[in-house]
């Protein structure tokens, strides 16, 4: 939005960096949550005894691949 804005004249280069800035570190943070989900599921499955060391360590690595292939 803030590009299209820019596009017409309507915004300045630093509204354009203020906003990408913003989306970039919202992404960021959305990311670590999902880390953070992701490590406590691995955490609970092998609490409960659902997963062994290696295997909790392997569904972690598997799932945080996934999460970083987007970037």
């Amino acid at each position: 939005m803030a590009r299209e804005r820019y596009r017409l004249g309507l915004a300045s280069t630093v509204d354009v960096t203020t906003a990408t800035t913003t989306l970039l570190t919202v992404e960021v943070r959305l990311s670590e949550a999902q880390y953070a989900v992701q490590a406590s599921n691995v955490a609970l499955a092998y609490a409960t005894g659902k997963g062994g060391r290696s295997e909790a360590f392997s569904y972690l690595v598997g799932r945080l691949t996934n999460q970083f292939v987007r970037f």
